[in-house]
């Protein structure tokens, strides 16, 4: 009895759920929003809802970004601020895969901020960060 209570402890921690309008991927939950903002309130109305922008460590976890979201002109959570050409992600996991567009990110009159493109690729660009586009916010499945 006790046995089998333990079990089904163990399965119902396992099994991670996300909200209803989150995609779901390995361990995260990934939401492409419905309105367009800047980076930096993309970033403020990801921690709002418990995460952050999207973070990309691998072609599969990209893979949720044209996929399974279809995002486009959207902010993920890479850019340059603190150290201009240093690309960081706001969740401070290090950068272990890139996805930059032919010719990026190429800063062109101090881009800082990335998006992936119009086009629908997944791949990415840097941007002006005060641009308003989709965002694409990750927080942990529970």
């Amino acid at each position: 009895m006790v046995r089998s209570a333990l079990l089904l402890a163990l399965v119902a921690a396992t099994s991670a759920l996300c909200p209803s309008d989150w995609v779901q991927f390995n361990s995260s939950c990934y939401y492409l929003s419905t309105y367009t903002s800047t980076w930096r309130n993309g970033q403020t109305t990801c921690e709002t809802l418990g995460g952050h922008l999207m973070s990309i460590a691998s072609p599969s976890e990209q893979d949720v970004v044209t996929t399974y979201l279809h995002a486009a002109d959207a902010w993920i959570g890479l850019n340059d601020l603190m150290d201009d050409g240093h690309f960081q992600w706001t969740d401070g996991t290090p950068v272990q895969y890139v996805n930059w567009a032919d010719g990026q990110p190429n800063d062109l009159f101090d881009q800082d901020c990335v998006s992936v493109l119009e086009d629908g690729s997944g791949k990415w660009d840097d941007n002006h960060c005060v641009y308003t586009k989709l965002f694409i916010c990750e927080k942990d499945a529970f």
